[in-house]
């Protein structure tokens, strides 16, 4: 039968091409997620060397993901036009470029080139540009792993995307921290480095996706497109499901973005001493993440309501014991049951969203659940910036309190789908 430009096509894979089909988009999630984490370990020392302050620092974080969060829908819906594989490449060779202008807009700081509001700016402007293309990644590679699972098994795929995000932010903050001895800006360069080996494995050997479109796909304008995007975060479909996603990445970012500056003042560090203990703290986070993706949900086969209900209230405990704990050690092992609770959620809110619809959407909602972690990102490294030049404690205490109604609303939330449940 004769297709149209907007029918999909169907490019069947084996058995054999599944898996390495899915190696290679876990390949991509892992190198992304390890370079985000890197330059969250990074940053605020980074920022403090340079001149900027903590509300700035969070600024760059906070501008880049305004963006991040509306490309990541146009992004989504691209994949249903051009193609998984062609979108997840676009993104991982938009981070490789973004990320080596980035670190050479803070090396020009370094040597004093740019100072002051010159220099916040021109970061400001270089992340958000990296943020428009790299935001292509983590949508495509989702829809691409909706497309190879089928319902019974979503949740399950979805946890390994999740695991996979977790062995990156283990990986980003342990080579953070081993490389910021020799230099600060090393990371970023080594990171770059690693996402452009990524693109070059992917675009050789990663099979089509099996929902692709024709080979002359319709042209929207991207007026329309950006529309299409911002109604595609007010479906009801998902929408609760989304609200849960924003609100854990919001409390998330709160004590990301603020780690740095708590730990340096608390324990009385140097630049170097602060990125090596922020990448300890992480990646005790990042593990205790792995576990709850790669053996509990991978082992029990919970609901995704499930999921959420158990997640939250665990990422709660490790907001108290972080908001009220006096010992070094106990500020570091707490970031252990905010990485467990999230470890359970992600999967949890991931694979809720992508079961509420179709398999011809999984593209748009795919962009969605990429551009929740962003959305968290736009408030939450200002509110904790802000509040921990008012207090050191006031962060966490704010991300309890955010917390607390949370827990109550996901426990009463009932989907129309009763297998979510």
């Amino acid at each position: 039968m004769h297709q149209t430009p907007s029918e999909p096509t169907s490019v069947l894979l084996t058995a054999s091409q599944q898996r390495w089909a899915q190696s290679l988009v876990l390949l991509s999630v892992i190198s992304v997620g390890m370079g985000q984490t890197l330059v969250f370990a990074i940053l605020p020392s980074l920022g403090r060397q340079v001149g900027l302050m903590e509300i700035q620092v969070g600024g760059i974080i906070s501008a880049s993901s305004i963006i991040f969060s509306l490309a990541s829908a146009i992004w989504g819906n691209q994949s249903e036009r051009l193609g998984r594989k062609r979108v997840m490449l676009i993104g991982l060779l938009g981070y490789t470029a973004g990320t080596l202008l980035f670190a050479t807009t803070f090396w020009c700081g370094l040597k004093g080139w740019m100072l002051g509001w010159q220099l916040f700016v021109c970061l400001v402007l270089t992340r958000m540009l990296q943020s428009t293309v790299m935001a292509a990644t983590t949508p495509a590679a989702t829809a691409y792993m909706a497309d190879i699972s089928d319902i019974n098994k979503r949740t399950s795929a979805m946890g390994k995307l999740g695991a996979a995000q977790s062995v990156g932010t283990i990986i980003g903050p342990a080579a953070g921290a081993g490389l910021a001895i020799i230099s600060l800006l090393l990371p970023l360069y080594v990171a770059a480095a690693v996402t452009f080996i990524t693109a070059l494995l992917v675009w050789n050997l990663l099979p089509e996706s099996p929902q692709q479109r024709s080979a002359n796909p319709i042209s929207i304008s991207i007026k329309k497109q950006v529309v299409m995007a911002i109604r595609a975060y007010f479906d009801k479909r998902y929408i609760s499901f989304l609200f849960i996603g924003v609100s854990m990445f919001m409390a998330f970012a709160v004590i990301q973005q603020t780690l740095g500056f708590f730990f340096q003042d608390r324990m009385g560090l140097d630049g170097q001493h602060t990125a090596q203990t922020v990448g300890l703290a992480m990646m005790i986070s990042a593990s205790a993440s792995l576990i709850a993706q790669a053996v509990v949900v991978q082992r029990f086969e919970f609901a995704p309501m499930t999921l959420m209900r158990i997640g939250i209230p665990i990422m709660a405990i490790g907001f108290i014991i972080l908001a009220t704990a006096e010992q070094n050690a106990w500020l570091i092992a707490c970031l252990g049951f905010v990485g467990f609770g999230m470890g359970l959620t992600m999967p949890g809110f991931t694979s809720a969203a992508t079961l509420s619809v179709g398999a011809g959407e999984q593209g748009a909602v795919a962009g969605v659940i990429a551009a929740s972690p962003a959305l968290g990102f736009i408030l939450g490294p200002i509110v904790g910036t802000a509040l921990y030049q008012l207090g050191e404690t006031l962060p966490y205490w704010f991300t309890t309190l955010v917390f607390i109604p949370l827990t109550i609303y996901v426990w009463r939330l009932k989907p129309e789908k009763t297998f979510l449940n």
